[in-house]
């Protein structure tokens, strides 16, 4: 009986300097691009954060539209509504009436997602809020008292007087600072910035986003970015009617 002849093979196995070779090639394409890939990411984080501070801005212009001009408090009372943070996260949808309800609720709202990324954990607020001239200066010279202290009672902002609602901030990203030994929990950064304090200034902005940037939204809602190592606006330092 003839039988068939054996088949050849179609292909051949890859040698082991072959293997090697492709090894490296995917190694150089994947080193080449997660660069791209983390810049993707972080574009569209900063682009993200860009929307969400600007919501949280309008809540607060929202509450000014129902009390006179006056922008939800500044600081006291920390734990409740009207502090700006809370009282942005209930206006945005956020259901609860506690801190820890609202914190939970809020974290794609009040929350940096550059700056969780880069922080490693869980975050509940990234956002600082402009406080010059509210924060219980007792004035010298020329320069008069602050009107309010925004740890001591509620303190608000005029936001219909202030004078270059397009120039000034009124959020900027945040970050932790070791010197304030009573300060919020690390999962939630410091709320407020004195532009006067140089202390504040050097420590409290955070420069989450691609090139070392922090974005910060005006008392108009615009949305702009501060690169690390410029210098504030000028007017950012001037109280705050």
């Amino acid at each position: 009986m003839i039988g068939w002849p054996a088949r050849e093979s179609s292909g051949r196995a890859f040698t082991l300097v072959e293997l090697l070779v492709t090894v490296a090639i995917l190694s150089v394409l994947v080193g080449l691009l997660l660069p791209a890939l983390a810049d993707v990411r972080g574009a569209a984080d900063s682009s993200a954060c860009a929307l969400r501070q600007r919501q949280v801005v309008i809540a607060c212009l929202s509450y000014a539209d129902e009390n006179d001009g006056q922008s939800p408090a500044l600081g006291v009372p920390w734990g409740r509504r009207p502090f700006w943070a809370l009282e942005a996260a209930s206006r945005l949808g956020v259901r609860g009436e506690t801190t820890a309800e609202l914190y939970a609720g809020a974290s794609n709202i009040l929350v940096c997602q550059g700056a969780r990324r880069v922080a490693g954990i869980d975050l509940e607020r990234t956002d600082a809020i402009n406080v010059t001239g509210h924060a219980g200066a007792s004035g010298s010279g020329s320069d008069p008292a602050d009107p309010d202290d925004f740890d001591a009672g509620l303190a608000h902002i005029d936001l219909y007087r202030v004078a270059s609602p397009s120039s000034v901030a009124l959020l900027i990203d945040a970050t932790w600072t070791d010197a304030a030994s009573d300060g919020p929990p690390r999962t939630r950064f410091l709320s407020t910035i004195d532009y006067r304090n140089d202390e504040h200034v050097a420590t409290r902005i955070g420069y989450w986003h691609p090139d070392d940037r922090s974005n910060w939204t005006a008392v108009d809602a615009s949305v702009r970015a501060l690169r690390l190592g410029d210098a504030v606006d000028p007017r950012w330092s001037l109280p705050l009617p």
